[in-house]
C-alpha cells in the first residue's frame, strides 16, 4: 500500500501534474491495433486565439477528452493486470525458494525473511516490478493528459460563451 493507504495505481497524485507536463514535449502511446503514435503536448493542449478555430476546438474538445480518458482507462487496466501478475510471480517464487530451502539445504528453520530476500533479488521478480512501474508511469502520464484535456475543454467552453456574450452585447 502507498502513502495514501490505498492499493495499486491509486497512489497519491503529484500536486503539480501540469508542471510535470510542461517538461514533456510528447507522449507515445500504443493503440489497440498495435500502432505506436506520438502526440505533441503543445498541439494537444493548445487553446486557439482565433474565434473560428476556438469554435472548432470547442466542437472537437469532447472527443479529444473522450480519447484521452479511454487511453488512461486502458493504461489503468494494464496496471491492474501487471499488479496481479507481479503478485503471482512473487507467490510462485516464494513457494519455489521455500521448497528449495526445505529440500536442498540443511536449514531446519526457514524464515520468511530468508525467502523474501531470495525473492526480492530474483530476476523474474525484478522484471515483474520493472514492468509494473513502467505501466504505472504511463498511466500517470495519460491521466495527467486526460486531466489537462478536461481543463482545456472547460476553458474553451468558457471562452466561447464569453465571446458569444460579447457579440450579443451582454
Amino acid at each position: 500500500m502507498g502513502k495514501s493507504g490505498r492499493k495499486g495505481a491509486q497512489a497519491a497524485r503529484p500536486s503539480h501534474g501540469e508542471d510535470y507536463l510542461q517538461h514533456l514535449e510528447a507522449i507515445k502511446i500504443t493503440l489497440e491495433n498495435g500502432q505506436t503514435v506520438t502526440f505533441r503536448r503543445d498541439r494537444e493542449l493548445r487553446i486557439p486565439d482565433d474565434p473560428t478555430l476556438l469554435v472548432r476546438a470547442a466542437r472537437n474538445a469532447p472527443s479529444r477528452l473522450e480519447f484521452w480518458a479511454y487511453q488512461a482507462e486502458r493504461a489503468l487496466r494494464e496496471v491492474r493486470r501487471l499488479e496481479i501478475r507481479e503478485r503471482q510471480v512473487l507467490g510462485e517464487l516464494a513457494l519455489t525458494y521455500r521448497q528449495y530451502f526445505k529440500d536442498e539445504t540443511e536449514e531446519t528453520f526457514i524464515t520468511d525473511t530468508m525467502v523474501r530476500e531470495r525473492v526480492d533479488y530474483d530476476d523474474t521478480a525484478t522484471s515483474a516490478r520493472a514492468n509494473l512501474n513502467k505501466a504505472r508511469h504511463q498511466y500517470n502520464l495519460l491521466r495527467w493528459f486526460r486531466d489537462a484535456q478536461e481543463h482545456r475543454y472547460f476553458v474553451i467552453r468558457r471562452l466561447v460563451a464569453q465571446r458569444e456574450a460579447e457579440t450579443r452585447g451582454v
